[in-house]
Order: structure tokens, then C-alpha cells, then sequence
């Protein structure tokens, strides 16, 4: 068992441990006696900040996997310790450190209002911080003299959070976090009401970031900012971050960059003039099994992706985007944005009267495939542009297999508008203004849609198919997805849209295909070697997809590639839904 040494007379311990390991190790040295130094365990009493100060400087010299434990209290820092990477309340973390509170309602550590400006903690590149149970609030990285990371710099190290809140803290660059080349989790954790003109929750500088069971919120200049760097969100909610110009929720960009957002809540984000919940700029975004929902804009409702001398890829899958507000619609895509969304649901975004764009989805000049999903419910009550669920500007291209779009509302009551081409097997209730040809085995009027439904889960929200419905078996089995929208199996000829028809009474469906193809639990977790691989085999199937050049559903090269990453996404998203919420308090 490592040593324990509790620091209950502030300063005064950790100064006399270090002066006798000091000089043991000095005699030890002297004598040619051979040392083993042993890991630590240190405890600071309630309140006493002093003793972390003299913990943390003690664990950087033992250079071992050392532990603080801090008794329930505040942990006050009254004056800067360092000026690394600009001012630190304590000392920068070299070495591998547990900092274990007693919750984070009980455990903070913070810089009071009137202390000079300073970031709580740093993390050098040898540095590794796990941080658990304990606030961070109060930080204030000066945002004059452009300082990141308001609560916590990481400068190429590695920092896990769990169960830990960051949350009042400001500065230049990443109000909370600062996450710069190294890597950053956070664990069933909370990052709110923090605030930076560049993300006010996170910004990651060419790093990996991680968040799973996390929640992100309240924050003033964006929930989160990617710049170059990989960012992975699982089972996280983004709630009401704010900002007056750019992404409300996240904003991508930059060389390398990726985002994978999976089982994941964008909600009541409001992004000024670009973006409600996300923006990219360049690389990738991979969404799955993931609701957005009330987020609004002046520009796109809940999601832009514009690549002007970039490349922009978007692949959304197993999806909701409901009552979404923007004037451009509620996903636009522009300057070449090459976007693959299937088996997601559309349903009551609306368009405000200032409004130009589509309700659902605007295409002004990306490419955009729409492969079995749902378009229903929405509303453009802007008078200065065409409007319509779909819109399809002249530099952009559309294609469309087994999607169903009706019952759009407002001035022009149009469900698409502009160029349009289908592959095949889909129901428009009304294609009137959608320059689009229609095939033998494309439908129009009723879709026989049910109640919109939505248990509250992640991607959950959905139109059930009426048993009368005409999109039952209408669809091309050839191209059809292994599952639909909310998980249930495809079983037999595919029905058009985002969600299947399923009556427990129904036994005329037989299934034919098997589940080798299928996701296992064995891969479940966090495999960034995986993703990385998987990312790459997206971005090139897009990219080989928006080259094809579509002339009729018997052009087998264009069907036998979207064969090809539907079979890629069933893999994917078998492991997504593998993935499970953790038990662990």
C-alpha cells in the first residue's frame, strides 16, 4: 500500500515530506544505496488549498502515480503559483495524479472574484490529470492578452474528468477548457454557463476530446470549438449554449478535423448568424441515433456545413431533427458540402417570414443524398425565398431512393423545390414546383403517415407507417438499410422512409438476409484506431458518390455504391446501438 500523508497544517506537511524525501533521496544517492520511491497518497483537510499547492509540487517530484484526496470544502486560490502558458492558481501537473473530491457538490476548487486574473490548473506534456468529484469554477484566463482555458490549459498531456462540473469560468479560448495537441475525456461530467468569445465550453487545439454521459450547457460563445483536432460525443446532451455570431452548440474546422457524435441531444442551442447547433467548416461529421431539436438561427437551425476551398463531409444516420427555427432551413449545405443522410426524420422545422431557404433541408450548392428518410410536418413562412421542405439550389445536386416527403405548409405549400433527381422507389405528396423526374416506381400524394412519436431517446422521433399506408413495400430492397430509424429489423420488402412498418400480427414479411454484416458487442467501446479507419472508408465512399454521375435506377455503378456504404453504416451503426449508457454512479 503506498504511503498516506494527510496535510491537515496547510503549508506545513507537504513541506516536511518534501524535505525528507529530499534528503533521502540525497543520502540514498550519497551512500550509492539503490532507491525505490513508492506512490503517494496525500489528504488535505476542507478548505486547505495550501496543502493541494504543496501536494501537487510533491507528486511532480516523486514523478509516480500519486493521489490527492480532498475533503469536502472550497479550495480557494487567492494568487497565481506560476506562469506557464500564462497565470496558474496551482502548480502545472508533470507527472501522473488522481484528485479525488467528495462530489462535485461538495468539492470545488475556485478562484475568487477578487483575486487577480489567473486559469486554475495546467497540464504539462508529461503531465496526466484524473480528476474526479471536484467543481472548477471562478477561472479567468484574461481574454485581454488572449490567454486559453479559463478553468484547465491541457498543453499536450492527458486530463480525464469524471464526475466533475466546470462550470463560471472565462476565458480568451475555451472559457472552461483548453484542450491544445493532447488528450482530453470527460466522464458523466458537466460544462456550463463558462464563456469565451472561441468556445466558451472547450476548445480543442489539434487534439483528441472525448465526452460520454456529459452534459454541455449554458455557455456564452459555444458549447464546444474543434479546430483540427478529433472529437468524440456519446450519450452527451448540448442544452442552450449561445453565441452572437458563430455555432451555438459546435463549431468544426481545419486540417484533420473530425467529429463523431453518437446517442447524443442538441437542444435549445442558438447560433446568431451561422449556426443553431453545429457548423463545419472543413473535414468530417459523423451523427447517429441523435436528436435535434428547438435550436434556431439566423442561419441554418441544426446544422450548416459550407466548404469554400475546403472539404466538407456530413453523414447523418438513425437521426431526428425536430422543431428546429432558422431562416436558412434546418440543415443547409453550400459551397461543394458533400452530405449522406439515411433512414433520419424531418419533422415541423420551420422557416420564420424573413426566411430563404428549405424547411428541412436547404442544398444551395452541396451534393446531398437522401436515402430512406422521412421529410413530414414542416413550415415556411417566408415570403423572400421558394420555400418548400427540400430546397435544391442550381449549383447543388440532390438525389433521392426510398425518402418520403409530404405535407409541407406555408405560402408556397411545396414539398420540394429545385433541381431534384430520383433513383427510384419515393413518395412526394405533392412534387409540384420540384424540378424533379419522376420514375414508375416513385409515388406521390397521401403518405399514410401515423402520430408523430418520440419516447425521449436519442434519434427516437419518428412518423409510424399506417397500416394503409402506400409506402409498405415500396421501397428498393436492393439499397435498403438492414434496419430502420428506431432499431427495428427490415424484414422483407422495404417500405419507403425513415421508419418501417411493424404489426405483431403481420406475418406475410419473411426474413431473408442474415447478421454477419451486423455490429458485435465485442468491438463496443472507444476504439480510436477503429474510427479513425471508419472515418476514412465514409470519407472516401462520399467522396466517390458525389463524382457518380446518375442517369436512371438501372445505373448499377450508382446503386452498387450506395449498396456499398449502406453495408458500411449497418456495421457502424449495429456497434452504435451496441453501445450502452453506463450504470456506474
Amino acid at each position: 500500500m503506498p504511503p498516506v500523508t494527510t496535510c491537515g497544517m496547510r503549508i506545513r506537511c507537504g513541506r516536511q515530506w518534501g524535505a525528507i524525501a529530499g534528503g533521502l533521496i540525497a543520502f540514498g544517492l550519497a551512500v550509492g544505496i539503490p532507491q525505490q520511491l513508492l506512490a503517494t497518497t496525500f489528504t488535505c483537510a476542507a478548505d486547505d488549498s495550501l496543502c493541494l499547492i504543496a501536494a501537487i509540487n510533491a507528486a511532480n517530484v516523486n514523478g509516480l502515480a500519486n493521489t490527492i484526496r480532498l475533503a469536502a470544502g472550497t479550495y480557494a486560490l487567492l494568487a497565481a503559483d506560476n506562469n506557464t502558458d500564462g497565470p496558474n492558481g496551482l502548480p502545472s501537473i508533470t507527472s501522473t495524479l488522481r484528485i479525488v473530491g467528495a462530489g462535485a457538490g461538495a468539492t470545488s476548487i475556485a478562484r475568487p472574484s477578487s483575486a487577480p486574473f489567473f486559469r486554475l490548473l495546467h497540464v504539462g506534456a508529461g503531465g496526466s490529470l484524473t480528476l474526479t468529484g471536484v467543481t472548477l469554477t471562478g477561472g479567468y484566463a484574461d481574454p485581454r492578452v488572449n490567454l486559453a482555458g479559463g478553468a484547465l490549459f491541457n498543453s499536450g498531456g492527458a486530463v480525464t474528468l469524471q464526475r466533475c462540473t466546470v462550470s463560471g469560468n472565462t476565458g480568451g479560448h475555451g472559457g472552461g477548457l483548453f484542450n491544445g495537441k493532447g488528450v482530453m475525456a470527460l466522464r458523466q461530467s458537466t460544462l456550463s454557463h463558462n464563456n469565451s468569445a472561441d468556445g466558451g465550453g472547450l476548445l480543442n487545439g489539434g487534439g483528441l476530446v472525448t465526452l460520454r454521459e456529459s452534459v454541455v450547457s449554458g455557455n456564452e460563445g459555444g458549447g464546444l470549438i474543434n479546430d483540427r483536432g478529433v472529437v468524440n460525443i456519446s450519450w452527451s446532451t448540448f442544452a442552450n449554449n449561445a453565441t452572437g455570431f458563430g455555432p451555438g452548440g459546435l463549431g468544426a474546422g481545419g486540417t484533420g478535423s473530425a467529429v463523431r457524435i453518437t446517442n447524443s441531444r442538441f437542444t435549445g442551442n442558438g447560433g446568431g448568424l451561422i449556426a443553431g447547433a453545429i457548423n463545419i467548416e472543413d473535414g468530417t461529421l459523423f451523427v447517429a441515433h441523435s436528436t435535434f431539436d428547438h435550436n434556431g438561427a439566423d442561419g441554418s437551425g441544426a446544422i450548416g456545413a459550407s466548404a469554400p476551398g475546403h472539404q466538407v463531409v456530413l453523414v447523418i444516420t438513425d437521426s431526428a431533427f425536430q422543431q428546429n427555427v432558422a431562416t436558412e432551413g434546418t440543415i443547409t449545405l453550400s459551397d461543394g458540402a458533400v452530405t449522406f443522410v439515411m433512414n433520419t426524420t424531418f419533422a415541423a422545422n420551420s422557416v420564420p417570414v424573413t426566411g430563404t431557404g428549405g424547411q428541412a433541408v436547404n442544398n444551395s450548392s452541396g451534393t446531398l443524398m437522401l436515402i430512406n428518410s422521412t421529410l413530414a410536418d414542416n413550415s415556411g413562412n417566408g415570403v423572400a425565398g421558394p420555400g418548400g421542405a427540400l430546397f435544391t439550389g442550381i449549383k447543388g445536386r440532390t438525389i433521392l431512393a426510398n425518402t418520403l416527403i409530404a405535407r409541407s405548409t406555408g405560402p408556397s405549400n411545396r414539398d420540394c423545390v429545385g433541381p431534384t433527381t430520383s433513383i427510384g422507389n419515393n413518395l412526394i405528396g405533392d412534387p409540384a414546383g420540384c424540378g424533379i423526374t419522376l420514375l414508375p416506381s416513385d409515388l406521390t400524394g397521401d403518405p399514410g403517415l401515423n402520430a408523430f412519436a418520440d419516447d425521449g431517446e436519442p434519434g427516437n422521433g419518428h412518423y409510424p407507417l399506417l397500416p394503409t399506408s402506400r409506402a409498405i413495400d415500396a421501397g428498393n430492397s436492393g439499397i435498403c438499410p438492414r434496419a430502420d430509424q428506431v432499431g427495428h429489423r427490415r424484414i422483407g420488402p422495404c417500405d419507403i422512409g425513415a421508419s418501417a412498418f411493424h404489426d405483431d400480427g403481420d406475418h406475410r414479411h419473411r426474413e431473408t438476409n442474415d447478421d454477419s454484416h451486423l455490429g458485435d458487442d465485442s468491438h463496443r467501446g472507444e476504439d480510436s484506431a477503429d474510427e479513425r479507419e471508419s472515418s476514412a472508408a465514409i470519407t472516401g465512399l462520399v467522396q466517390t458518390l458525389s463524382s457518380l454521375k446518375v442517369a436512371n435506377t438501372n445505373n448499377d455503378d450508382v446503386l452498387g455504391q450506395i449498396k456499398a456504404f449502406i453495408d458500411l453504416l449497418d456495421q457502424l451503426t449495429g456497434q452504435v446501438r451496441s453501445d450502452e449508457v453506463s450504470t456506474t454512479p
